[in-house]
């Protein structure tokens, strides 16, 4: 009796466990398909994001705050600058999977909410950097950093028209890299402006914009469509490109609120500060010179003999980096360096303060020969960047000679400007420079 009074104790201890198991189940398969018949898909283009939330309201609704921005942007890139209503329709397609159209002047890395005091830069919010560069972006076209466009709390910010003509201006000036036009067609700024059908210039607008592949694949459907629904709604089909604004757009149209006219960019330069040639000469003897590395002292681990000042006694195999290889043609051309080398950030410091070694110099007077340095005071490493002008600046396309920039690791290269510098390190602090003196004490 007391062995089958303990295994029926057993037995009825099992049958417990897989009766509570069994009823947890079926509790977990009912409540999936509750959720699976209760609950709305996810949204997949951002006309259904916006619509189901956020303050702005939903852009494709005449009235709401996020409609209103949407087309005094569209209105802006058709009446301003002149492109066709597919054009205009594409480019509000793209930005509307970005950061949506609820607030205008978003800071990077405050999403999920159209308050301006919480996610405006207007209003002061400062941006929060995702990737490994220093100040985060902002806006509807997400300038980065947000200081090459307008510091915090300036009103233009708001300004749908000057962020456009901002962006004009940089187009204007190179920033238009066609061959990453996503329909493989090359297309060029004002084949785009042209464009009849909004789809088409919604992929040919990342010519400009130049995202991830990944996260622009993931996004694509949403913006295509979002370019189709602007289009309908902001009539696009009754607006054509006109070419007499595109042309002032071409010869140069004036931007919002750019950081390289801020008080802090302004140059100071003397009549008597020219470019020298025999830096371009030099910088282009080194090409196919050295392995990219950070060395110090630049002559040690440039020279084989550093104690001369000749281009024969360069070492072709040995390392440098960006900084080190301008410095290095500034010595072999009998300029005055500092002891061991230099890098961006000291550069940018000195050019536009102490002018030790260098002196700023207006973008308008930049040639061949001189010195460009981006990325501010601070900047170092993968933070900045610096090259010698090939040619005398004419924008983003310029031609310019550097160690590292596209060519990776590999020796010294030449190549266009926003290729090596690419558009955000390009137009963050860019300034221009050109040695103070001869080492000899000459000018």
């Amino acid at each position: 009796m007391n062995y089958i009074k303990k295994h029926v104790t057993q037995i009825s201890i099992i049958a417990g466990v897989l009766i509570t198991f069994m009823a947890v189940a079926v509790f977990i398969v009912i409540a999936f398909f509750m959720m699976e018949n209760n609950c709305s898909k996810q949204p997949e283009t951002s006309a259904e994001i916006a619509a189901s939330g956020g303050t702005g309201g939903d852009w494709t609704k005449p009235g709401t705050k996020a409609y209103n921005n949407a087309k005094s942007t569209f209105d802006a890139w058709t009446q301003k600058v002149g492109t066709s209503g597919a054009a205009a329709a594409g480019i509000v397609g793209w930005i509307n999977t970005e950061g949506g159209w609820g607030i205008v002047d978003r800071a990077e890395g405050h999403v999920g909410t159209d308050d301006e005091s919480k996610a405006g830069v207007s209003e002061g919010v400062v941006p929060i950097p995702s990737g490994n560069y220093k100040d985060g972006g902002a806006g509807v076209y997400q300038f980065t950093p947000y200081t090459k466009y307008a510091p915090l709390r300036d009103p233009k910010w708001l300004d749908m028209a000057a962020q456009t003509e901002f962006v004009a201006k940089s187009i204007k000036s190179g920033d238009w890299i066609a061959g990453d036009d996503l329909t493989g067609g090359n297309h060029s700024f004002m084949q785009f402006a042209h464009e009849s059908d909004p789809k088409t210039a919604c992929k040919e607008w990342n010519a400009y914009e130049r995202g991830a592949s990944w996260a622009v694949s993931k996004a694509l459907a949403g913006k295509l469509a979002d370019a189709e629904t602007a289009y309908k709604i902001f009539g696009g089909a009754n607006i054509s490109a006109n070419d007499s604004l595109l042309g002032a757009v071409a010869s140069g149209a004036t931007a919002g609120a750019a950081a390289e006219n801020s008080s802090e960019n302004k140059c100071s330069t003397n009549d008597d500060s020219t470019s020298d040639s025999k830096m371009v000469d030099i910088a282009k003897k080194l090409i196919g010179y050295f392995t990219y590395a950070f060395s110090r002292p630049v002559l040690k681990n440039t020279m084989s003999n550093p104690n001369s000042k000749e281009v024969s006694d360069v070492n072709k195999n040995g390392t440098t980096d960006c900084s080190g290889f301008v410095y290095l043609v500034t010595y072999l051309a009998g300029y005055k360096v500092p002891d061991g080398g230099w890098f961006t950030g000291s550069m940018y410091t000195d050019a536009t303060g102490a002018h030790k070694y260098l002196k700023q110099v207006d973008e308008s007077d930049a040639k061949a020969g001189d010195i460009v340095v981006c990325g501010g005071p601070n900047s170092a490493g993968a933070a900045g960047h610096t090259a010698i002008l090939a040619e005398n600046w004419h924008g983003m396309d310029t031609k310019i000679i550097n160690e590292g920039g596209s060519g990776g690791d590999g020796p010294v290269n030449e190549g266009p400007f926003i290729k090596n510098f690419g558009s955000d390190l390009g137009n963050n602090q860019r300034i221009f420079c050109r040695p103070v003196s001869k080492a000899d004490g000459s000018n």
